[in-house]
């Protein structure tokens, strides 16, 4: 009789539309429940509707099947409690998605400003995300006046393990214009450099209750810190979060950066609709640096996350240490530079070129900047990055003279990526004329010692010689569902080509990650 009174609330016409969904899931969970103490086949269901099991994925059956039994097991408190005789029930990982909305930046800067938020995992000392990227200009305003009021990202897929790490919001703020903010003679004001001003951290664990609880946006004053000694501007966040207040210096007023942080659950589809005002005000999706818990079949992605580490460079002949600013470019085999092939960060367009900030009289820098290259899969092959060094003048033309080199293909010859370290590349001399047109003239060179070790025989008269006294130190990370690092997965998805060894690759395959596996 319950059911027959529920259908005919549904036939009425009568319900808004959340009231609909809550008769349909209450009428799904009885039928279940009733097939269950029946003997009967549980039915997968998508979103109160059956589905056609040979026109979905086996994963996505399975998931529908544990959803399915996880409901109807929370649905058996009637009366009391019954006893689980299985254990626990099978649920599903339910992902967390986090909303940042920048509301107000309320230092007076005076040139434009560049705010970077990440999530970072201090016991791991790493980024866990990539960067949700801020433009304002000298006026503390959003550089595009259509996104007023519409400064917010989503940092999406963080698994219930994801929110029980010791995770920090870091906000990192880059002004770009003169060398020094407040001496006027060091550069012309027409030369622009960008440089690091301040650092503000929030800790999860201090508002993550707070959040939860509530089904809004809740507002948050962080304080932006500046760096004492800008060489170790590279772990700032660290030091203000282990509170090594000698290192930093915190600013004269309790205002900062204003932002407000919501809490969502479930799927992103599921979120996308049952937040309709949070998609339509343009929200920039941030994803992890890795892949979720679950990799659904339809997420194709191919993202490499390239961090600049550290260089070290000769004074080379110079009375005072460089202004070190380095360049990148991504390359097709042709010579061709990939436009929309670098983001500095989600909610800005992807780029062309990526300039570093400049660290002032370094001759060591360490950026330990993040970039996303979101390289085409039929770009992949052939491609190569080339890191350009120059040395930022603060005299009167204010010039930026090239004095080196430094490059890496993207694929080696047997098919595999880069793979996820730290790699050192080698630095080659050149100077402000050399032009790269023909960039066959360095790609024979070796760009690192195992490059070095397969090259044995390499003439001494080349048009670039390299630098033996200095270094170049870059990581890579590689989010990808079509390529590997892996020589004995690519055999395996080769395998026509060598039948005879698909025993042994498969015997190899044992010691390969599931995660690589399955992406």
């Amino acid at each position: 009789m319950e059911l027959i009174d529920l259908r005919r609330q549904l036939l009425s016409g009568h319900l808004t539309q959340d009231q609909s969904r809550d008769v349909k899931r209450h009428i799904t969970v009885r039928l279940d429940w009733g097939n269950e103490h029946l003997g009967l086949d549980l039915v997968p269901r998508k979103e109160f509707e059956m589905v056609d099991e040979d026109q979905i994925s086996v994963s996505d059956l399975y998931k529908m099947h544990l959803s399915s039994r996880h409901n109807i097991q929370q649905s058996t408190t009637q009366g009391e409690n019954t006893r689980q005789r299985h254990g626990e029930p099978a649920r599903v990982p339910v992902p967390h998605h986090l909303l940042v909305n920048l509301k107000s930046f309320t230092y007076n800067i005076g040139e434009d400003t560049d705010i970077f938020f990440s999530l970072y995992d201090l016991r791991e000392g790493k980024t866990i995300s990539e960067k949700f990227m801020v433009r304002l200009n000298k006026n503390g305003g959003p550089k595009n006046p259509e996104k007023v009021d519409r400064l917010c990202a989503l940092f999406t897929d963080l698994s219930n393990k994801d929110m029980k790490r010791d995770l920090y919001i870091v906000s990192q703020v880059i002004r770009t214009g003169r060398m020094l903010l407040n001496d006027s003679k060091k550069g012309p004001p027409h030369v622009q450099y960008r440089r690091p001003y301040g650092c503000a951290v929030l800790a999860m664990s201090d508002v993550l209750q707070i959040i939860s609880e509530l089904k809004e946006e809740k507002d948050f004053v962080l304080k932006v810190y500046t760096c004492n000694n800008e060489n170790e501007w590279y772990q700032i966040h660290e030091n203000i979060i282990r509170k090594s207040s000698n290192k930093y210096t915190a600013p004269s007023n309790n205002y900062g950066l204003i932002i407000s942080l919501q809490l969502l659950r479930g799927d992103i589809e599921q979120v996308r609709r049952e937040n309709p005002l949070i998609f339509s005000r343009g929200v920039a999706i941030t994803r992890k640096l890795g892949f979720p818990d679950v990799i659904m079949p339809g997420d194709i992605r191919n993202d490499l996350y390239l961090t600049l580490e550290r260089g070290d460079f000769e004074r080379g002949g110079k009375s005072v240490q460089k202004n070190i600013e380095v360049a990148m470019y991504v390359l097709y085999a042709d010579g061709e530079i990939l436009k929309d092939c670098i983001s500095l960060g989600s909610g800005e367009p992807n780029l062309p070129e990526y300039r570093s900030f400049v660290l002032y009289h370094n001759n060591s820098p360490r950026w330990s900047e993040v970039i996303k290259l979101p390289i085409p899969i039929d770009r992949f092959r052939g491609s190569h990055l080339r890191f350009e060094f120059r040395h930022c003048s603060t005299k009167d033309k204010g010039e930026k003279k090239l004095f080196g080199f430094a490059f890496t293909p993207l694929m080696r010859e047997d098919g595999t990526t880069l793979s996820d370290e730290s790699h050192e590349l080698y630095v080659y001399k050149c100077d402000e004329n050399t032009t790269f047109s023909n960039h066959a003239l360095y790609l024979g060179l070796p760009c690192c010692k195992d490059d070095f070790n397969s090259c044995p025989n390499i003439p001494s008269s080349l048009i670039f010689q390299r630098s033996t006294k200095e270094t170049f130190w870059i990581c890579t990370q590689l989010s990808s569902t079509k390529l590997t690092q892996n020589v004995d997965l690519l055999a395996l998805l080769k395998w026509k080509a060598h039948p005879d060894r698909v025993m042994d690759i498969l015997g190899r395959l044992r010691h390969v990650s599931g995660e690589e596996i399955v992406k």
